[in-house]
């Protein structure tokens, strides 16, 4: 299985810049998608509205240095 390169043959046929175009078309695509599915479902709205009223319940302000490990 580690010995052989399914990419290999690929690469005789197709230039490889071809398909690094291809995987940042994807790459591209799967963020598009995900911030659409966000957007249409609403649920960013929720998560936003959920953590300012988490904000505002809370009884002390934590700095981004004391929540660090």
């Amino acid at each position: 299985m580690f010995t052989s390169n399914p990419f290999a043959a690929l690469s005789a046929s197709i230039s490889p810049s071809l398909m690094q175009i291809y995987v940042a078309v994807m790459i591209l695509l799967v963020a598009g998608g995900t911030l659409f599915d966000i957007i249409h479902k609403g649920s960013a709205t929720y998560f936003f509205n959920n953590w300012r009223s988490s904000k505002r319940k809370a009884r002390q302000h934590v700095g981004g240095g004391e929540m660090g490990p």
